[in-house]
């Protein structure tokens, strides 16, 4: 059993990367930083859920997913509609910002969103500051657990914690819909016709076709068979057309015309760019930063810390001269990884960060994407 947190104790271990079982709304749901991929690939594995799914995000208040949600990619009248609808069990489909990663989104272009009406939800993204990760706290093809005694023995043993509570009495999970256009894409219609269909029994197989039915039983294996599948197991029907042996060779075909001669192919012009350079430079007391000229900082330095003669009068005081600090250009990969680095960086700050420095961290970040897709195939 992982160890009870307060709602404190819990927010603290979020920020530096746990994961976190969290009772909501229907079931019991796992939770952690959203913009931390180490986190959010781990949950996924405990899940076994393919990342390309994408994963939903819930918050304490809409708030709270500036910076994630693209409000001005939706007509005003939708986006009233959407915040409207909150705080209750209601997750939409919202248009994404670019700061929203790809370990979130999945291979859509949308991120889903939820505030919740749970208060342990609540107390939770508030003390965290920000939005967390939401998925059912059960390995795919298993029941979602609406107890810790339901829960799958190793995946509770290998979270970082819970937080005490009850969920909130929900038969189901919440509604799914697109902020576009309102449509529901996962609502009680499609849960009650999935559940039905999955115990309907196959359609006659016309002649010809075979009857396939694929079965996952409750630790996700996945088996094909050509009999039903076992209770508690869930079940898909296909009928196939089953394989027939290749049909006799035709007639030879009549000799073939001489090949003609290619058409002349016009050259391709490719241009090459060479990767805007790096240079890491070395004060004199060792402290070491970055700059985009080969030509460190410029400091003034009097001659006698250079071993210069200097004379009594005047001179003493003002003679001097300008020296800079020693650069070195950094390998291409070196450069790619301190840009990602700091792109990340950017990305954890914005969220904490006054209005003020937020507009010149999104102004930062746009150059440094751009950068990493110029240099960095994207990175």
């Amino acid at each position: 059993m992982p160890p009870s947190l307060s709602i404190a104790a819990a927010a603290i271990a979020l920020r530096q990367g746990a994961v976190v079982a969290c009772p909501t709304e229907a079931v019991w749901g796992l939770g952690c930083d959203p913009l931390d991929q180490a986190a959010v690939l781990r949950l996924l594995a405990l899940k076994q859920r393919a990342v390309d799914k994408g994963l939903i995000l819930v918050a304490a208040s809409a708030a709270q997913f500036d910076g994630f949600a693209d409000w001005n990619a939706l007509p005003a009248e939708r986006a009233v509609a959407v915040r409207a609808s909150w705080p209750g069990p209601h997750t939409w489909i919202v248009p994404a910002t670019p700061r929203v990663p790809h370990w979130i989104t999945g291979v859509h272009d949308g991120v889903a969103l939820r505030v919740s009406a749970h208060p342990t939800v609540v107390a939770l993204c508030e003390a965290f500051g920000g939005p967390l990760v939401s998925t059912s706290a059960n390995p795919a093809g298993a029941p979602a657990p609406r107890t810790l005694d339901e829960f799958d023995p190793a995946l509770l043993a290998a979270l970082d914690g819970h937080v005490a509570g009850e969920t909130g009495g929900r038969e189901r999970p919440s509604d799914i819909r697109d902020a576009r256009s309102g449509a529901v894409l996962r609502g009680i219609a499609t849960i009650v016709l999935a559940s039905a269909m999955a115990w309907l029994p196959a359609p006659p197989a016309a002649a010809g076709e075979v009857t396939v039915y694929r079965c996952v039983a409750a630790d996700g294996r996945v088996t094909l068979r050509d009999s039903p599948c076992a209770k508690g197991e869930r079940q898909e029907v296909r009928n196939m057309l089953q394989p027939k042996d290749a049909p006799h060779p035709a007639a030879p075909a009549a000799p073939a015309l001489p090949p003609q001669a290619a058409p002349a192919t016009r050259p391709t012009l490719v241009v090459v760019r060479t990767p805007q350079p790096m240079y890491e430079c070395t004060m004199p007391d060792g402290e070491r930063y970055t700059s985009a000229s080969p030509e460190g900082n410029p400091r003034w330095v009097p001659l006698w810390t250079l071993g210069w003669p200097v004379y009594e009068g005047a001179w003493t005081n003002t003679a001097g001269t300008w020296i800079r600090d020693a650069c070195s250009a950094l390998p291409q990969a070196e450069v790619c990884a301190r840009l990602d680095d700091r792109r990340d960086e950017i990305r954890r700050r914005f969220f904490q960060a006054m209005p003020s420095e937020r507009a010149r961290l999104e102004v930062e970040q746009r150059g440094i994407e751009a950068r990493l897709d110029a240099d960095c195939g994207g990175h």
